[in-house]
């Protein structure tokens, strides 16, 4: 296993460096630009929060507008190396709190910002000076890259995609624009879920061969950016937009130190000549001490590698244990599973506060709590239970201390023509919980 130290260039590792610090220092510029911040964390009244995680800090806006401004500013050093490593960590903690700051904001784009900040922490935590690093390093993010790539094209090839019924909802984003309207048939529907599925295998396969690698990431980058422009132009889903952007991020991790070194010196000749010395990366041999033998620690970097990665492969996976129009109607197994664009889901309804001494009630509008881009996952029935749970703690602490809380909700996945009840009208929100390795009687079954 000792192979795994063995000393490789680690220009690819500067280059995705680069590019991802400066895609993170825009990004977050980008909502302090546009005055995102108040409608995200300030306006709303009601936020979700994670099983595991049940707590929410309550900032003033100026908070929020520093640690955006230090994400800018760490975005910048991560991408030209300034003080990295305390920037990566400050990213990466400012990232973690936001992405825990409440579940309705999750995004599978925010979740691998997350893993590249991690790896990048792990990387760059001994980097060497010279212009070597362990072979593992580079690996660690290949393989990061690869299975995330590797589980979103399982995703397409096992849903209604195949159907077309989610592309077919889909084509309505098309209607609006004369020429995109020539898309708007079955025949091209079908064509482009297929030829979708077909290029994303042919990519992911010639990644991980040596001499189709550089077709494979031309042709992955194409793709990355079709979806992009698709997402981005004529759907008008930002935070849809950067999951291709982060795609087109970590693919440059199976860039050839040659083809660096290549473009370098072209670039080089263009201006002066330069010398034949300089064309090949000298890479020195270790002689630091180790606290254990490197074999040792050669078979522990390995086994933590193989369980990161195997804990990437099987988490994502653990949606297909039930029904598949179970999980999209729940949405209970979608969150960390790379499942981008891949339903159509709409919802619509109330919840009601029943007074049960007085006998009066309320009608409670979901869109009055959470605002703008929350009421999308408060549909998932555990968003709608913590809605209820909130509503409960809401009324005790205002003196109604006998109540019953029912959800009158009313759900639609992809081309269905009809919205069905997703909630059980009749039974109390008050008096469930929500059971994430068994049924929940609560919630209606989608067939």
């Amino acid at each position: 296993m000792l192979h795994v130290y063995k000393l490789t260039s680690q220009r690819p590792i500067i280059l995705f460096q680069f590019v991802f610090g400066l895609y993170l220092s825009v990004l977050n510029a980008k909502y302090l630009y546009f005055n995102w911040l108040p409608d995200l964390y300030i306006n709303p009244i009601f936020h979700s929060k994670y099983p595991i995680f049940q707590f929410h800090v309550s900032l003033p806006l100026a908070v929020h507008i520093f640690l955006y401004i230090t994400l800018v500013c760490c975005g910048l050093g991560i991408a030209f190396k300034v003080q990295e490593k305390l920037c990566t960590m400050y990213a990466l903690l400012i990232s973690l709190f936001y992405f825990l700051f409440d579940r309705l904001y999750y995004s599978d784009f925010s979740y691998l910002n997350l893993l590249f900040l991690l790896s990048l922490l792990v990387i760059n935590w001994s980097t060497r000076d010279d212009d070597s690093i362990p072979k593992w390093k580079v690996l660690w993010l290949k393989s990061q890259f690869w299975i995330v790539a590797f589980i979103a094209m399982l995703h397409l090839m096992t849903t209604d995609f195949l159907d077309n019924h989610v592309w077919i909802a889909r084509l309505e984003i098309f209607k609006f624009h004369s020429f995109l309207n020539l898309l708007s048939t079955d025949s091209i529907a079908s064509f482009g879920v297929y030829f979708t599925i077909i290029l994303y295998a042919i990519c992911l396969l010639f990644l991980i061969t040596k001499k189709l690698k550089k077709i494979g990431l031309l042709l992955w980058i194409g793709l990355q950016t079709s979806l992009y422009i698709l997402f981005y132009k004529f759907e008008i889903q930002v935070d849809r937009a950067n999951f291709p952007m982060l795609m087109i991020i970590g693919s440059l991790t199976f860039v050839e130190d040659n083809w660096i070194q290549s473009l370098k010196t072209t670039l080089h000749r263009s201006l002066k000549k330069t010398s034949s010395n300089s064309t090949q990366p000298q890479l020195k041999k270790t002689s630091g001490r180790y606290f254990i033998g490197p074999q040792k620690l050669a078979t522990l970097t390995t086994l933590c590698l193989l369980i990161f990665m195997s804990i990437q492969l099987l988490l994502p996976l653990r949606g297909y244990v039930v029904g598949h129009h179970d999980r999209e109607w729940t949405n209970g197994q979608n969150i960390f599973s790379w499942r981008m664009k891949l339903k159509q889901f709409y919802f619509y309804g109330h919840l009601t506060v029943k007074d049960l001494t007085t006998g009066t009630y309320a009608n409670i509008n979901i869109y009055d709590y959470h605002l703008p881009s929350g009421p999308f996952r408060m549909g998932s029935p555990y968003s709608i239970l913590k809605f209820a749970q909130f509503l409960e703690n809401k009324y005790n602490n205002e003196g109604h201390t006998n109540i019953a809380i029912y959800a009158s909700i009313f759900a639609k996945l992809n081309n269905d023509t009809t919205y069905k009840p997703l909630i059980d009208p009749s039974i109390d929100l008050t008096t469930v919980t929500y059971k994430f390795f068994s049924s929940n009687n609560w919630i209606l079954p989608y067939d």
